[in-house]
């Protein structure tokens, strides 16, 4: 039982695996400081810088439809509120006004108001 087990992976020689790999990190070095690594290198990061600037380009469109959709959303609070008092004056004034109105509208009131835009 005391046999020694014999590696069954075959060893690389580095001479004759030269061609089309890159089995260094030194050979791999030597191709990025090349013309032709360059390129790949240059393309790369101009692929990164063109992603960063589109990612800003979008968080700045985002930022300011949030900030159209506050606004839009504060102006329709505004207007039913004004509906919503106009409406309440007038029942008040026909003598109409009792429990059920006044459920349904303090409803809407507290529906627009106590929902913050997102």
């Amino acid at each position: 039982m005391d046999q020694s087990k014999e590696s069954t992976t075959p060893e690389v020689d580095d001479a004759n695996n030269d061609e089309g790999s890159w089995t260094s990190l030194d050979s791999f070095l030597e191709y990025l400081k090349s013309k032709e690594g360059n390129t790949v290198v240059n393309r790369l990061i101009g692929f990164i810088e063109d992603y960063n600037k589109k990612k800003i380009e979008q968080e700045r469109e985002t930022a300011l439809l949030k900030k159209g959709m506050a606004t839009r959303f504060f102006w329709m609070r505004l207007v039913l509120l004004i509906i919503c008092i106009i409406a309440v004056t007038f029942l008040i004034s026909y003598r109409k006004f009792d429990s059920t109105p006044a459920i349904f509208f303090t409803a809407i009131v507290a529906y627009l108001f106590g929902k913050e835009p997102k």
